[in-house]
C-alpha cells in the first residue's frame, strides 16, 4: 500500500509472506510529516511471542504518539473483520484516536461479497467513536481508491 500511495515501487519492501514488517518504518513527507508502517496485529507466519510483542510496540507507539493525526487501518477485504480488529478498533477508541478503515485487495472478491461485508463494517463502524464514518475501498494492484486515499492523507497533513 504504501508504494501504491507514493507510486514508487521499491520505497517499501515487500513480500508474499504476511508479517514480514517487524518494526516501525518511517516515510518522510517534508520536514515536519510522516507516515508509519507499523507491523500487522493480525496474521502472520510467526511465533506468537513476535506477535505480542509487534502488538505491544504499536499500542505503546499510538498511545504515546499525541501528534497522531489518523490511524490507517487496513482490512483484507478477502477475510473481512477478525476478532483482532475489533480489539484494536476498541484500543484506538480507548487512546481517542482518529482512525479510519482501509479495505485492500477488494479486486479479489465477488461485488455479493463486498456488499455484505460492506454492511458489516458499516454496523462495526457505527460502535466505535473514534472511527471515521467513511472507509476506503482500494486494490494496490489496480489502482482502485489510490489517488482517493493519497489525497486525503494530503488533507489530513
Amino acid at each position: 500500500m504504501i508504494n501504491a500511495i507514493f507510486q514508487r515501487r521499491n520505497l517499501a519492501r515487500t513480500s508474499k509472506t504476511p508479517g514480514r514488517t517487524q518494526e516501525l518504518n518511517f516515510f518522510t513527507l517534508g520536514e515536519k510529516s510522516f507516515i508509519v508502517d507499523l507491523p500487522g496485529y493480525g496474521y502472520a507466519k510467526t511465533s506468537k511471542e513476535k506477535r505480542s510483542n509487534w502488538q505491544e510496540l504499536i499500542k505503546l507507539y499510538i498511545s504515546e504518539r499525541r501528534s497522531l493525526k489518523r490511524v490507517f487501518t487496513l482490512i483484507d477485504s478477502r477475510h473481512g473483520l477478525k476478532e483482532n480488529d475489533r480489539e484494536f478498533f476498541s484500543f484506538l477508541d480507548t487512546c481517542a484516536v482518529n482512525y479510519q478503515i482501509v479495505l485492500t485487495k477488494t479486486d479479489k472478491i465477488k461485488e455479493t461479497d463486498f456488499w455484505t461485508l460492506k454492511q458489516t463494517l458499516e454496523v462495526q463502524i457505527a460502535l466505535h467513536p473514534a472511527c471515521n464514518p467513511e472507509f476506503i475501498k482500494t486494490s494496490a494492484t489496480i489502482k482502485t481508491g489510490i489517488p482517493d486515499l493519497r489525497e486525503l492523507i494530503c488533507k489530513i497533513l
